[in-house]
C-alpha cells in the first residue's frame, strides 16, 4: 500500500481509525471487527480514536461535534 507521500506501509506500522460521522463501528459491529481483524492479519497495528473505541453513537452520529473534532485532530 502506498501513502500520499510515496512511502509504503509495512508490517508493524500503526493504522489509526476514527469515526468522524456515521457510527458504522457500532451499527455494523461484526463488519467493523472483521475489518480490524483483516488489518491485523496483514501485520498492522491498530489505534482506535477516542470516540471510536467507546463504540457508542448519538443517533446518526458517532459522538458530539466536539468529541468528533477532537478525535479527528489526534
Amino acid at each position: 500500500m502506498k501513502l500520499l507521500n510515496g512511502n509504503l506501509l509495512k508490517k508493524g506500522d500503526i493504522i489509526g481509525i476514527f469515526t468522524p460521522s456515521w457510527p458504522g463501528h457500532s451499527v455494523l459491529r461484526d463488519k467493523y471487527l472483521l475489518g480490524l481483524e483483516n488489518l491485523r492479519g496483514l501485520g498492522f497495528k491498530i489505534k482506535e480514536g477516542s470516540v471510536t473505541v467507546k463504540h457508542t453513537n448519538q443517533g446518526y452520529r458517532s459522538g458530539t461535534p466536539n468529541e468528533r473534532a477532537e478525535e479527528c485532530m489526534k
